[in-house]
């Protein structure tokens, strides 16, 4: 097994901040970006242990959903390429499944439509 750098980030950023009308809407694309960056590195660390050590940002501080980055980079033992590609698929449909169940959460059932869920 050998060590590869898995780098992840969720965006674009520039649309969240496109589409925000008021500085409450910038605060709440700022902190969803944050809350799933967030729930991935937890994912990360939950399926994958000591095999994958997050380099940035730094996890040791302890810090809010609102100051994570939508980036990070791992250090993860992992068989190749192919390994790691997978890995970053996995980390890419739980941020989707994150983000559709916290929009099922605000949402009300009867706005929830089947587009929706193709994020």
């Amino acid at each position: 097994m050998r060590q590869c750098l898995l780098l992840f980030s969720i965006g674009p950023v520039k649309g969240f901040v496109d589409n925000s009308r008021k500085m409450r809407d910038m605060y709440a694309g700022s902190f969803l970006l944050s809350y799933l960056m967030g729930r991935t590195l937890d994912y990360l660390k939950k399926q994958y242990g000591d095999r994958a050590e997050v380099v940035l940002p730094c996890r040791e501080m302890k810090t809010e959903a609102v100051n994570i980055p939508n980036r990070f980079a791992a250090v993860i033992g992992c068989e190749g390429e192919e390994e790691k590609t997978e890995i970053g698929r996995k980390l890419q449909n739980y941020v989707k499944q994150e983000l559709s169940a916290a929009a099922k959460k605000i949402f009300p059932a009867e706005a929830w439509t089947p587009a929706m869920a193709q994020i």
